[in-house]
């Protein structure tokens, strides 16, 4: 769909990472690997994020996610303990946490409401696997050891030099004892000093003795939780196991669509349009302008963006620091999170499926590489060519702009033709306005500047002719450095 280097151009991979570090994930970049593969597919998806955007599918779906999260915690310190009866019992509550979990997730979808294809389907699979004889096997025996273990009580008498552990249950509540003891001196309410315990990821040698001695009391029932955990190393399904996976990702960027929303900005999902259809967003922003941890401004300005199915090309020119490279940018943007069935972020969307995006972005000559810029610019130039097709969105920003103005217009024509032969949709941004004059399949496009002073930009880019030369001699005439302003004081 995109590479790296197109995902870096469009700030996806920083946006990424952003919303992972929010969502309390390892990593989400993953996910833009195995985009859709079709226009049904990508309307698949959009329909789990329609869900999510109601509260009790939302809660279901983040208490699965916690349970998966508890399962994976003791699979964890299973892994890193040696003792086999502390492995054993870690093992015994990862089975435990995974069945409670997904029988909640299906009595939570039961009652959650929730319409979508792919939810309903894991609901009907999740009624065949609570029923299976494997998964009831796991539960029940998992089950009895839990009440079994639970049920165990002993003694500990403490003394110089000595622990021993017996196997009956003291005759009395010693902390009753305590309490009744010092009952009347007790006078109003006096200060809480209690502290919540946290236990040691392991135990420690003194507590691995005595397990050991307890295990020594109960060999039946001990030997009974070592063959569980030979038996269950690992007993999540792997259709959950894609569950969790993939649940992940819609749920951080649904609670980004969630926060963003919070702080004003509007988020939709798109509609999937034909290629023959005209494509048209309303108020459209660059995710990495709105995200808060990468450091959102307070008042974003939104363009409206629109293409008719002839309109092949789109140039966009005007003078420097107007908008137009993060205009660009979100037309990239649109298009692989609408593959990815995302909502994005405009109030309206009408957008194509697109199978790649490509992008080529000016970039520092990189040493490394020994060879020049415009080298570099050509093989990059070559590689995005040979790969578009019908089905490619191919963003070109500043292209050339290491050599001659005539020299970058002879290369971006050439450029464009070849992209254009093969069915691209081209969005270029270039400081050659005589490119939006090509033909009737080219859209021009134009960065805004306040009339009535030429030095302030708007940062909207709006459908026009290409200005040429008139925005820098606008820009002359507010500095007083016209020609005719230059020779009257010159004449003085």
């Amino acid at each position: 769909m995109a590479d790296r280097a197109s995902l870096d151009d469009l700030q996806l991979v920083r946006w990424l990472d952003a919303v992972a570090e929010q969502a309390g994930v390892d990593d989400l970049k993953s996910f833009f690997s195995v985009p859709a593969a079709s226009r049904e597919e990508a309307v698949y998806r959009q329909e789990v994020f329609r869900d999510l955007g109601a509260a009790a599918v939302r809660r279901v779906m983040g208490a699965a996610m916690q349970a998966l999260r508890e399962c994976e915690l003791a699979h964890e310190r299973a892994s890193g303990v040696g003792a086999s009866l502390e492995l054993a019992r870690y093992r015994l509550t990862a089975a435990s946490a995974y069945v409670a979990g997904v029988r909640d997730l299906r009595n939570g979808l039961l009652a959650s409401g929730a319409t979508s294809r792919a939810l309903g389907s894991l609901g009907a699979y999740l009624d065949r696997y609570l029923a299976s004889e494997p998964f009831l096997r796991m539960a029940n025996r998992a089950g009895h050891l839990e009440a079994a273990l639970g049920a165990i009580r002993y003694t500990l008498r403490v003394g110089p030099g000595y622990v021993t552990v017996d196997a009956d249950a003291p005759k009395e509540d010693y902390a009753k004892v305590v309490v009744e003891t010092f009952a009347r001196f007790r006078v109003g309410t006096s200060k809480d000093y209690r502290t919540a315990y946290r236990p040691a990821s392991h135990l420690n040698g003194l507590e691995e003795r005595i397990l050991e001695e307890l295990a020594s009391q109960h060999e039946d029932l001990f030997a009974e939780l070592a063959s569980f955990a030979r038996e269950y190393e690992d007993p999540v399904d792997p259709v959950m196991a894609q569950f969790g996976s993939d649940m992940h990702f819609y749920l951080a960027v649904a609670d980004c669509r969630r926060e963003s929303e919070r702080l004003g900005h509007p988020w939709t999902l798109p509609e999937i349009i034909e290629d023959e259809a005209p494509m048209r967003v309303r108020d459209a922003a660059d995710l990495a302008l709105i995200h808060p941890r990468l450091g959102a401004m307070d008042e974003v300005v939104r363009n409206d963006i629109d293409r008719l199915p002839h309109e092949h090309l789109v140039v966009i020119t005007g003078p420097n620091q107007a908008g137009k490279t993060t205009f660009a940018r979100i037309w990239g943007q649109l298009h692989i999170l609408t593959r990815m069935g995302c909502p994005v972020p405009a109030t309206d969307a009408h957008l194509p499926f697109m199978r790649l995006v490509d992008t080529h972005f000016e970039h520092a000559e990189q040493a490394a590489t020994q060879q020049g810029k415009l080298k570099d610019d050509l093989l990059r130039v070559h590689s995005i060519v040979e790969r578009s097709d019908r089905g490619s969105l191919v963003i070109l920003n500043e292209l050339f702009a290491s050599t001659t103005a005539t020299d970058a217009f002879v290369l971006s024509q050439d450029t464009l033709d070849r992209l254009l032969a093969k069915g691209a949709v081209v969005v270029c941004v270039t400081f050659l306005w005589e490119l939006a004059e090509r033909s009737g399949a080219t859209a021009s496009w134009v960065g805004a500047v306040d009339p009535v002073d030429p030095r302030r930009r708007t940062y909207r880019i709006r459908r026009a002719p290409p200005e040429g030369r008139a925005h820098t001699e606008a820009l002359a005439a507010s500095y007083g450095l016209t020609a005719g302003s230059l020779a009257s004081r010159l004449a003085r």
